[in-house]
């Protein structure tokens, strides 16, 4: 089945125009010997336990791990190599047909994926220390097709901090296309924290779409930081399929210029006593757009669910676009349910008094800023990771 460019008259994109999109952008592999991966995004931190980078022009991977036994029968692999040695289990959980079924990005991400990360984590292993993958957008390349694969096992406890960045300038070439598509599995009484940090390059469009999968007594937690790229759309859908799954769902996002970021997020419950929550930050300023849609359904089987669904945004200026569209379905009372939006600008009173204190405009509103996301940066499971992503939400990105 051949799917069409969607149009505004598509309701899930009624607020990112696509008219004139190419999709048929391809990687392009660099010629000779790639430039390496600058140090500070392909490190291994003091509180990571293990990283691997890998990049779209070159199959180079970069794999750093804290000691030879710290991932001692655990899969950290790229997606390529994972195939190739662990084709069975990877087959078992890559490219589920119903997910994302008619979403054209999913499926450009289901053919075209050049490459990925895949973490398995057995039965009872819990990792002390979070794991990170960085996948790294060369300029070489005009499109960037990617995959992420985390599964853990029962029992299992587990961090993992997928990095999305790089820069698609080069001669010629103003924009590149990044198109991902990661699925997470927490099987029966596991413990999954996924921090996905989005900080593309300005030249970058960027569509990624995130299945979770959050089996019986299992807790997962997604910690999202989004502040790049030109244009770009986040859709996330959630199954609590089990008795007592939990999912929590905290996002902070900051659009400045006139960058468009539209975020959409299914949130099913498909078993009894299952909880989540959905909690969303965003700083929107100049001419930017962000568009938060959240839809939380439970069935009526789904009884004793809690569900709650939240979406603040602070507006830095009158040419500042936001959208809030929170939802719920529910076709069973046996439930606790709420949801709320909140669009406010910076108070007048708190400017004002912190300039009374001596600092400038521009340093009182930055102190605003940070107090407002603070409560999603806390979420982050090390202080390397708030002080790191902090200062992206800081600065609204940062040049590559």
């Amino acid at each position: 089945m051949r799917l069409s460019l969607p149009t505004r008259k598509d309701e899930d994109y009624r607020y990112l125009p696509l008219k004139g999109f190419d999709v048929h952008r391809k990687t392009l592999v660099a010629q000779g010997e790639p430039k390496p991966i600058p140090a500070e995004y392909s490190f291994l931190g003091k509180e990571e336990i293990g990283v691997l980078a890998y990049r779209s022009s070159s199959d180079l991977i970069d794999r750093r791990l804290a000691s030879n036994s710290a991932l001692e029968g655990v899969v950290f692999e790229d997606l390529k190599t994972a195939a190739e040695s662990h084709g069975q289990l990877v087959k078992a959980h890559l490219g589920n047909p119903a997910i994302f079924s008619n979403d054209l990005f999913a499926r450009l991400a289901t053919a075209r994926w050049q490459n990925g990360i895949v973490l398995y984590v057995p039965k009872g292993v819990r990792l002390e220390l979070p794991v990170r993958g960085l996948h790294w957008f060369d300029a070489e390349s005009q499109a960037f097709y990617h995959r992420t694969l985390v599964i853990a096992s029962e029992g299992s406890e587990v961090t993992y901090v997928d990095e999305f960045t790089g820069s698609a300038f080069a001669e010629g070439q103003s924009s590149g296309l990044a198109v991902g598509l990661v699925e997470i599995v927490a099987e029966a009484n596991s413990r999954v924290t996924y921090v996905q940090a989005q900080n593309w390059d300005e030249s970058v469009e960027h569509f990624c779409r995130v299945a979770f999968h959050i089996h019986s007594q299992a807790e997962l937690k997604h910690v999202m930081i989004s502040v790049g790229g030109s244009k770009g759309q986040v859709r996330c859908e959630s199954s609590c399929l089990g008795r007592g799954a939990q999912a929590r769902f905290i996002a902070a996002t900051r659009a400045s210029s006139d960058q468009n970021f539209n975020f959409w997020v299914v949130d099913r419950h498909l078993a009894a006593e299952t909880t989540s929550m959905l909690d969303y930050w965003t700083v929107a300023e100049d001419q930017a757009q962000v568009t938060f849609n959240g839809n939380v359904i439970i069935p009526k089987e789904a009884v004793q669910t809690d569900a709650y669904q939240k979406n603040r945004n602070l507006v830095l200026s009158a040419g500042a676009v936001v959208n809030t569209l929170p939802k719920l379905e529910i076709a069973t009372d046996q439930v606790k349910c709420s949801h709320g939006a909140v669009v406010s600008s910076v108070s007048q009173d708190q400017l004002y008094y912190l300039q009374s204190r001596g600092l400038s405009r521009e340093q009182a509103q930055a102190m605003i800023v940070d107090g407002f996301t603070q409560p999603v940066l806390q979420e982050l499971p090390t202080e390397e990771l708030r002080v790191k992503f902090g200062a992206l939400l800081a600065r609204g990105g940062e040049s590559l």
